[in-house]
Protein backbone atom coordinates (compact mmCIF):
# COMPACT_ATOMS: atom_id res chain seq x y z
CA UNK A 1 0.00 0.00 0.00
CA UNK A 2 1.22 3.59 -0.91
CA UNK A 3 1.80 6.08 1.95
CA UNK A 4 0.53 9.07 1.96
CA UNK A 5 3.59 10.76 0.95
CA UNK A 6 3.27 8.73 -2.20
CA UNK A 7 -0.45 9.78 -3.23
CA UNK A 8 -1.10 11.40 -6.48
CA UNK A 9 -2.85 14.57 -6.69
CA UNK A 10 -4.91 13.22 -9.61
CA UNK A 11 -7.36 11.20 -7.76
CA UNK A 12 -7.58 8.64 -10.55
CA UNK A 13 -4.11 7.87 -10.57
CA UNK A 14 -4.79 6.45 -6.95
CA UNK A 15 -5.50 2.85 -7.38
CA UNK A 16 -3.43 0.76 -4.83
CA UNK A 17 -6.24 1.07 -1.81
CA UNK A 18 -9.55 1.90 -3.94
CA UNK A 19 -8.82 0.24 -7.29
CA UNK A 20 -11.92 0.36 -10.03
CA UNK A 21 -14.54 -1.98 -9.14
CA UNK A 22 -13.34 -3.25 -6.13
CA UNK A 23 -15.42 -5.10 -4.06
CA UNK A 24 -18.28 -3.46 -2.14
CA UNK A 25 -16.23 -5.58 0.78
CA UNK A 26 -13.35 -4.17 0.99
CA UNK A 27 -14.40 -0.27 0.81
CA UNK A 28 -14.44 -0.22 4.58
CA UNK A 29 -10.70 -1.47 4.46
CA UNK A 30 -9.93 0.93 1.93
CA UNK A 31 -11.79 3.82 4.19
CA UNK A 32 -9.85 2.64 7.35
CA UNK A 33 -6.06 2.37 5.47
CA UNK A 34 -6.83 6.01 4.32
CA UNK A 35 -7.64 6.69 7.93
CA UNK A 36 -4.62 5.22 9.07
CA UNK A 37 -2.32 7.56 6.70
CA UNK A 38 -3.49 10.67 7.40
CA UNK A 39 -3.46 9.76 11.50
CA UNK A 40 0.61 8.92 10.79
CA UNK A 41 1.15 12.24 8.10
CA UNK A 42 -0.63 14.29 11.25
CA UNK A 43 2.32 12.83 13.56
CA UNK A 44 4.99 13.53 10.99
CA UNK A 45 3.94 16.96 10.96
CA UNK A 46 1.71 17.51 14.68
CA UNK A 47 6.30 17.68 16.30
CA UNK A 48 5.19 14.50 18.00
CA UNK A 49 8.37 13.13 16.35
CA UNK A 50 11.91 13.27 18.64
CA UNK A 51 15.12 13.82 17.17
CA UNK A 52 18.13 11.51 17.78
CA UNK A 53 21.81 11.54 16.93
CA UNK A 54 24.45 13.70 18.52
CA UNK A 55 27.48 16.22 17.95
CA UNK A 56 25.57 18.83 15.18
CA UNK A 57 23.92 15.00 13.19
CA UNK A 58 20.41 14.25 13.65
CA UNK A 59 18.05 11.47 13.03
CA UNK A 60 14.74 11.08 12.38
CA UNK A 61 12.21 8.10 12.31
CA UNK A 62 8.87 8.87 10.11
CA UNK A 63 5.51 7.69 10.84
CA UNK A 64 4.74 8.16 7.06
CA UNK A 65 6.66 5.63 4.95
CA UNK A 66 7.77 7.61 1.87
CA UNK A 67 9.81 5.57 -0.89
CA UNK A 68 11.90 8.33 -1.41
CA UNK A 69 13.60 11.93 -0.72
CA UNK A 70 11.55 14.35 -2.75
CA UNK A 71 10.69 18.10 -3.34
CA UNK A 72 8.57 19.13 -0.32
CA UNK A 73 8.96 16.29 2.30
CA UNK A 74 8.46 17.86 5.29
CA UNK A 75 8.36 16.87 9.23
CA UNK A 76 7.94 18.12 12.82
CA UNK A 77 10.48 17.61 15.50
CA UNK A 78 11.65 17.86 18.90
CA UNK A 79 15.30 18.20 19.12
CA UNK A 80 17.62 16.31 21.30
CA UNK A 81 20.51 18.87 21.22
CA UNK A 82 22.02 22.40 20.48
CA UNK A 83 23.80 22.36 17.36
CA UNK A 84 27.74 24.06 17.72
CA UNK A 85 27.45 24.39 13.61
CA UNK A 86 26.70 23.25 10.40
CA UNK A 87 24.17 20.33 11.11
CA UNK A 88 23.34 16.81 9.08
CA UNK A 89 20.30 14.81 9.16
CA UNK A 90 19.47 10.94 8.30
CA UNK A 91 15.64 10.43 7.77
CA UNK A 92 14.41 7.03 7.92
CA UNK A 93 10.97 6.18 7.08
CA UNK A 94 8.37 3.76 9.10
CA UNK A 95 9.70 0.49 7.93
CA UNK A 96 12.24 1.50 5.66
CA UNK A 97 15.70 1.81 5.05
CA UNK A 98 17.40 5.32 6.48
CA UNK A 99 17.68 8.20 3.44
CA UNK A 100 21.19 9.35 2.84
CA UNK A 101 22.32 12.08 5.33
CA UNK A 102 21.93 15.47 4.12
CA UNK A 103 22.68 19.07 5.05
CA UNK A 104 20.43 21.17 7.28
CA UNK A 105 20.61 24.47 5.88
CA UNK A 106 18.54 27.92 6.25
CA UNK A 107 17.45 31.01 4.53
CA UNK A 108 19.14 34.44 5.81
CA UNK A 109 18.05 37.43 3.58
CA UNK A 110 16.80 35.21 0.61
CA UNK A 111 20.39 33.19 0.96
CA UNK A 112 20.34 29.95 1.50
CA UNK A 113 23.48 28.79 4.27
CA UNK A 114 24.32 26.44 6.65
CA UNK A 115 23.20 26.23 9.99
CA UNK A 116 24.88 28.99 12.82
CA UNK A 117 25.50 27.82 15.79
CA UNK A 118 22.11 27.73 18.43
CA UNK A 119 19.56 27.34 15.21
CA UNK A 120 18.96 24.26 17.00
CA UNK A 121 18.16 24.00 20.44
CA UNK A 122 17.80 21.26 22.80
CA UNK A 123 14.13 20.86 23.15
CA UNK A 124 12.89 23.31 20.57
CA UNK A 125 10.34 21.99 18.28
CA UNK A 126 11.23 22.58 14.86
CA UNK A 127 10.09 22.07 11.12
CA UNK A 128 11.82 20.80 8.23
CA UNK A 129 11.13 20.73 4.37
CA UNK A 130 13.68 18.72 1.88
CA UNK A 131 15.03 19.97 -1.22
CA UNK A 132 16.84 18.46 -3.92
CA UNK A 133 18.04 21.97 -4.89
CA UNK A 134 19.21 22.75 -2.46
CA UNK A 135 22.99 23.16 -1.02
CA UNK A 136 24.57 23.25 -4.85
CA UNK A 137 22.06 20.64 -6.35
CA UNK A 138 23.10 17.79 -3.11
CA UNK A 139 19.77 17.63 -1.95
CA UNK A 140 19.01 19.70 1.92
CA UNK A 141 16.47 20.09 4.81
CA UNK A 142 14.91 23.49 4.69
CA UNK A 143 15.22 24.55 8.54
CA UNK A 144 11.88 26.46 8.41
CA UNK A 145 12.14 28.12 12.37
CA UNK A 146 15.44 28.31 13.18
CA UNK A 147 16.27 29.99 16.82
CA UNK A 148 19.20 31.91 16.00
CA UNK A 149 19.70 35.00 13.84
CA UNK A 150 16.93 37.70 14.02
CA UNK A 151 15.05 36.09 16.65
CA UNK A 152 14.86 37.85 20.27
CA UNK A 153 16.22 36.16 23.02
CA UNK A 154 15.16 38.00 26.27
CA UNK A 155 13.42 40.75 27.14
CA UNK A 156 12.65 42.11 30.62
CA UNK A 157 11.62 44.97 32.50
CA UNK A 158 11.20 46.74 35.58
CA UNK A 159 13.83 45.79 38.76
CA UNK A 160 15.58 47.73 41.30
CA UNK A 161 15.46 51.29 41.07
CA UNK A 162 19.27 52.04 42.68
CA UNK A 163 20.03 55.43 44.39
CA UNK A 164 22.42 56.87 41.26
CA UNK A 165 24.65 58.39 43.66
CA UNK A 166 27.77 61.11 42.14
CA UNK A 167 31.02 59.50 41.32
CA UNK A 168 32.34 57.18 37.70
CA UNK A 169 31.71 54.31 36.86
CA UNK A 170 33.15 52.28 39.64
CA UNK A 171 30.97 53.92 41.54
CA UNK A 172 28.00 52.93 39.13
CA UNK A 173 25.35 51.68 41.01
CA UNK A 174 23.12 48.41 39.26
CA UNK A 175 19.53 48.50 38.42
CA UNK A 176 18.25 46.03 36.03
CA UNK A 177 19.87 42.49 35.65
CA UNK A 178 18.63 39.49 33.46
CA UNK A 179 20.23 36.31 32.64
CA UNK A 180 20.05 34.22 29.87
CA UNK A 181 21.75 31.06 28.32
CA UNK A 182 23.18 32.03 25.07
CA UNK A 183 21.71 30.37 21.82
CA UNK A 184 23.75 32.22 19.09
CA UNK A 185 27.85 33.58 19.16
CA UNK A 186 26.39 36.88 18.58
CA UNK A 187 24.03 38.94 19.71
CA UNK A 188 22.31 43.01 20.15
CA UNK A 189 21.45 44.34 23.48
CA UNK A 190 19.11 47.24 23.56
CA UNK A 191 17.73 49.11 26.99
CA UNK A 192 16.63 52.42 28.60
CA UNK A 193 14.67 53.55 31.14
CA UNK A 194 13.69 57.44 31.99
CA UNK A 195 14.98 58.98 34.71
CA UNK A 196 12.79 61.10 37.74
CA UNK A 197 14.77 64.03 39.68
CA UNK A 198 13.00 63.06 43.30
CA UNK A 199 14.71 65.93 45.15
CA UNK A 200 17.14 68.61 44.81
CA UNK A 201 17.44 72.17 43.00
CA UNK A 202 20.53 71.58 41.39
CA UNK A 203 21.57 70.51 37.26
CA UNK A 204 23.17 67.47 36.70
CA UNK A 205 23.95 64.78 34.51
CA UNK A 206 23.09 60.71 34.64
CA UNK A 207 25.04 58.59 33.01
CA UNK A 208 24.41 55.00 32.37
CA UNK A 209 25.70 52.01 30.35
CA UNK A 210 25.08 47.64 29.85
CA UNK A 211 27.67 45.30 31.14
CA UNK A 212 27.33 42.02 30.07
CA UNK A 213 28.75 39.38 32.49
CA UNK A 214 29.78 35.97 32.58
CA UNK A 215 27.37 34.38 35.24
CA UNK A 216 29.87 32.25 36.68
CA UNK A 217 32.81 33.71 37.58
CA UNK A 218 31.24 37.16 37.53
CA UNK A 219 34.18 38.67 35.13
CA UNK A 220 32.99 40.99 32.57
CA UNK A 221 32.89 39.70 28.97
CA UNK A 222 31.48 43.12 27.02
CA UNK A 223 30.16 46.74 28.07
CA UNK A 224 28.58 49.22 26.12
CA UNK A 225 29.34 53.27 25.69
CA UNK A 226 28.42 55.50 28.43
CA UNK A 227 24.80 57.85 27.18
CA UNK A 228 24.37 60.63 29.35
CA UNK A 229 21.27 62.94 30.06
CA UNK A 230 20.64 66.34 31.62
CA UNK A 231 18.25 66.92 34.03
CA UNK A 232 17.95 70.73 33.93
CA UNK A 233 17.59 72.76 37.41
CA UNK A 234 14.46 74.80 36.04
CA UNK A 235 12.52 71.66 36.58
CA UNK A 236 11.39 71.02 40.02
CA UNK A 237 10.65 67.11 39.30
CA UNK A 238 13.00 66.66 36.06
CA UNK A 239 12.81 64.16 33.57
CA UNK A 240 15.62 62.26 31.20
CA UNK A 241 15.49 58.96 28.91
CA UNK A 242 18.42 56.89 28.22
CA UNK A 243 18.86 54.60 25.61
CA UNK A 244 21.75 52.18 25.48
CA UNK A 245 22.75 49.54 22.54
CA UNK A 246 25.36 46.95 22.70
CA UNK A 247 26.60 44.01 20.17
CA UNK A 248 28.29 41.35 21.43
CA UNK A 249 30.27 38.83 19.35
CA UNK A 250 31.99 35.59 20.23
CA UNK A 251 29.80 34.25 23.43
CA UNK A 252 29.67 30.49 24.39
CA UNK A 253 26.66 28.68 22.96
CA UNK A 254 25.02 26.79 26.24
CA UNK A 255 27.03 29.54 28.37
CA UNK A 256 24.78 31.37 30.72
CA UNK A 257 25.51 35.33 30.93
CA UNK A 258 23.80 37.97 33.04
CA UNK A 259 23.03 41.72 31.76
CA UNK A 260 22.82 44.33 34.35
CA UNK A 261 22.58 48.28 33.60
CA UNK A 262 24.19 50.59 35.83
CA UNK A 263 23.92 54.06 36.60
CA UNK A 264 26.18 57.17 38.24
CA UNK A 265 25.30 60.58 38.21
CA UNK A 266 27.11 64.25 38.20
CA UNK A 267 25.71 65.97 41.35
CA UNK A 268 25.26 64.24 44.86
CA UNK A 269 22.63 66.30 45.93
CA UNK A 270 20.24 65.56 44.11
CA UNK A 271 18.21 62.57 43.75
CA UNK A 272 17.59 60.96 40.79
CA UNK A 273 15.43 57.59 40.00
CA UNK A 274 15.24 55.06 37.26
CA UNK A 275 12.07 55.00 36.38
CA UNK A 276 10.84 52.16 33.37
CA UNK A 277 13.92 50.12 33.11
CA UNK A 278 14.46 47.57 30.28
CA UNK A 279 16.62 45.28 28.05
CA UNK A 280 16.00 43.08 25.30
CA UNK A 281 19.06 40.87 23.33
CA UNK A 282 18.35 39.65 19.93
CA UNK A 283 20.68 37.11 18.29
CA UNK A 284 22.30 38.18 14.96
CA UNK A 285 24.10 34.89 13.88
Amino acid sequence: MASIRDYNTTADSNTDIAPEGMAPSAVNNAIRAVQGELAKYLKDDGGSLSAGGSSNAYTITLSTAPTSLVDGLNFSFTANHTNTGAATLVTTPAGGGAFASKSIRRFVNNAEVALAPGDIVSGGRYSVQYEAAANGGSGAYILLNPSGTGSTLFGAEGGTEPAVTAGGIGSAAAGLQVSFTATAPNLVLNAGCHYEKTSGASETEVYSFIRLIATTGGTTVAQSQVQYSRLDTRVARGIGNANMGLVVTGLSVGTQYTVRLYFYQSNGSTAVAPRGQWVTGQNIG
